[in-house]
Formats: C-alpha cells, sequence, structure tokens
C-alpha cells in the first residue's frame, strides 16, 4: 500500500521520540523512508552577516543529526535518505513530497518548532491540507520537569485496532481502501462510524439507506478477513469520533477528507481538524489526489 514515507523532524525530543517508532509503519510495505530537516530563513540573509554565520553551524548540526538518524532507521531494515531545504517549513515539505514521489507522511503536531501542528493554520494543518498523499499525523506529549516525553505512538501496534469514519463520500470510499490496505500490516478489528446529522434523525428513508451502507460496508471488509463492529452515532461528528474512539480503545483513527475544489475543503477545517486536535491516537487523514500543492 505504502512504499516510502516522509518524515520532517526539527530534532526535538517530541520528534527523537516519533523517529523511534517509524519501524512500525514497515508492515505496510515501506521500503525507504526520506527524512528531512527545514530551516526557515529570516528576513535577511548575506554572507557577511551574523545570522549567516549561525546558518551555517544549523547546516552543519543538522546534516550531522540527519546522518546519526539515518544510521539509526537502517538499523531496523529500512533504506534511509536525508534531504535538508531552506524555507517554508510546510511549502518545503509537501514540495519534497512531491518530488521524491513517497506514498505516505508522518509528522507530530506537538513540539518545538514546527512540529506545533495543532493550532489551525500550522505547519501540519496546511501539510494535512495540501499534501498529495496521506498523512499520518502523530501526538505527542511533553511530560515532567525534565522534558520526558510521552509518545502514544511508542511502542504500541499502531494496526492493532482502527476506527474508521464514514459518510459513504467518495473520499470516505477512498480511505476504506487504505484500510483494506492495512491487511498486510496483520490488522484484524476494524470499528465502522457513521454519525447521523441531526435534521435527519427522524427520517425513515434515512434510516434504511444508513443501514444499507453499513452493511455494504461490513460485508466488504468481512470479505478481506476483518473482525468487524458497525456503531450509528448522533450528534458532533468530531464529538462523536472521539467518545468512540475512546470507548472502543482505538489505536488509530482513519478519516477521509474531501473539498468541493483544490482550494475549498469542506472537512478539514472543520471535523478532521477537530478530530486531529483532540485526539492522541495517531489520525491517518485521505483526501483526494486532486488537491494541488500550495503556492
Amino acid at each position: 500500500m505504502f512504499h516510502s514515507l516522509l518524515f520532517p523532524t526539527d530534532f526535538s525530543p517530541e520528534a527523537e521520540q516519533l523517529a523511534k517508532c517509524l519501524h512500525e509503519v514497515k508492515p505496510l510495505g515501506i521500503e525507504e523512508i526520506v527524512l528531512l530537516n527545514v530551516v526557515e530563513l529570516g528576513p535577511q540573509i548575506g554572507f557577511a552577516s551574523d545570522t549567516f554565520e549561525q546558518m551555517l553551524v544549523w547546516k552543519k548540526d543538522a546534516e550531522h543529526r540527519l546522518t546519526e538518524l539515518k544510521e539509526r532507521i537502517e538499523t531496523n531494515g529500512i533504506r534511509c535518505r536525508w534531504r535538508l531545504e531552506l524555507g517554508k517549513p510546510a511549502l518545503e515539505i509537501v514540495r519534497v513530497a512531491v518530488e521524491e514521489r513517497v506514498s505516505l507522511i508522518a509528522m507530530g503536531t506537538h513540539g518545538h518548532g514546527f512540529l506545533r501542528g495543532a493550532l489551525i493554520g500550522s505547519v501540519s494543518h496546511d501539510v494535512v491540507r495540501y499534501a498529495p498523499v496521506p498523512v499520518l499525523v502523530l501526538k505527542v506529549v511533553v511530560m515532567g520537569e525534565l522534558g520526558t516525553t510521552d509518545c502514544a505512538f511508542v511502542c504500541q501496534h499502531i494496526f492493532r485496532r482502527v476506527l474508521f469514519p464514514t459518510d459513504f463520500s467518495d473520499c470516505a470510499a477512498e480511505a476504506l481502501s487504505y484500510v483494506k490496505g492495512m491487511k498486510a500490516a496483520s490488522l484484524h478489528e476494524v470499528i465502522v462510524l457513521h454519525v447521523r446529522e441531526k435534521r435527519k434523525r427522524n427520517d425513515p428513508d434515512d434510516e434504511e439507506t444508513t443501514r444499507n451502507h453499513m452493511e455494504r460496508i461490513r460485508s466488504e471488509l468481512e470479505f478481506f478477513g476483518f473482525s468487524v463492529t458497525s456503531i450509528i452515532a448522533e450528534g458532533n461528528p468530531a464529538e462523536a469520533i472521539e467518545r468512540v474512539a475512546r470507548e472502543q480503545d482505538v489505536s488509530l483513527i482513519v478519516i477521509g477528507s474531501h473539498g468541493r475544489s483544490a482550494t475549498e475543503d469542506v472537512l478539514l477545517g472543520s471535523v478532521s481538524d477537530d478530530v486531529i486536535c483532540r485526539h492522541t491516537k495517531p489520525v491517518l487523514v485521505v483526501r483526494p489526489v486532486r488537491v494541488a500543492p500550495f503556492v
């Protein structure tokens, strides 16, 4: 399903924790990981300036750190390369993803620098919105006075129990195809969730349509050998997803996002953003390939 992964890092303790977990995605077919560090350019960089001298120090240090990280990753039997780029982090991440033809981007939502991605308008938000491939969003929580980290992704089996929220759209169907592909990663249990809109709660036709859609999805997943739990909930979608994810103790949320055009997104900015911000669980966001990178 996936052949290569792009991992942006700022070398923070949180990013280092996530790096230790990258081997977890190997069962999905990941054969190569591309590491990326982006140095954001300041307003004035000149050869005679102190800022430029500092940039040279940062560059040398980044090259050393990337090389060390590459060597650690390769001990898990995965090929690894690294790139060091200058520019706007989100733009560079999307550009490199296109150039390297990666099939997955993995990045965090908390940490230092551009890993503070839970904020609307942040780098993570922009990457999720414009990336041409699925984005695996991993949340890291800093705990303790000494800055120790507790990563919800570390040492867990991310493909143990997946929650798949669906609105029966084409984009949800695309996300479902990724869930099916996780069979290769030994995924066995899938929770299928549909959240009914308030205005349709008393519509008999809608209830029958919903049941038919859920039964079709169940049949498809069971055909592939998955154990399936179907849940129909009511209320706010993001809140329902959060509640079900907690009650069902899921290890990953796979959610599709869809838009009316390349720049106008219906789900992102609402449900997807809320899900990413609310959850400590990893979230895989799948969006249409037709959306072009931003400029």
